[in-house]
C-alpha cells in the first residue's frame, strides 16, 4: 500500500469518526426542538460510557449512552423523554426516561448546564 492510499485511509477514518460523533449532537438537539427546547449539545465519553449534556433555558438534560438510544439521567431529561413519547419525536434521538437512574453523570459535564 502506498503512502497516498494510507493517508487517504486515515483522513476517511477520522471523517468518519466526527461524523458519527457530530450526528449524535445532531439528533439529541433535535428531540429537544421537538419537545420545544431550543438546546446545545455536548457529548463525552468517561469511565467507559458515553455522556451527554444539553443545555437549555436556565438548567439542562443529561443522558448516558443506552442500548440504541439515551437514557435520561435528571429530572429533565425525565420529563423531555415523557414529552416526547406522548408528542412523537420525528427524526430525533432515540430517549428513554428510564435505564439511567442511579448513574451519576461526570463533574466536568454537570459543570456545562
Amino acid at each position: 500500500m502506498t503512502r497516498t492510499n494510507k493517508i487517504i485511509i486515515a483522513i476517511a477514518g477520522l471523517l468518519g469518526a466526527v461524523t458519527y460523533v457530530r450526528y449524535d449532537v445532531w439528533a439529541l438537539e433535535l428531540a429537544h426542538r421537538n419537545a420545544s427546547r431550543d438546546a446545545e449539545c455536548v457529548i463525552k465519553r468517561a469511565d467507559g460510557e458515553r455522556w451527554a449534556a444539553c443545555k437549555f433555558g436556565s438548567g439542562g438534560s443529561l443522558w448516558v449512552q443506552h442500548e440504541k438510544g439515551w437514557a435520561a439521567t435528571n429530572g429533565k431529561a425525565k420529563q423531555l423523554a415523557e414529552t416526547l413519547a406522548q408528542r412523537g419525536n420525528k427524526g430525533g434521538a432515540t430517549l428513554y426516561s428510564k435505564g439511567g437512574e442511579g448513574r451519576i453523570p461526570p463533574a466536568k459535564l454537570i459543570e456545562l448546564l
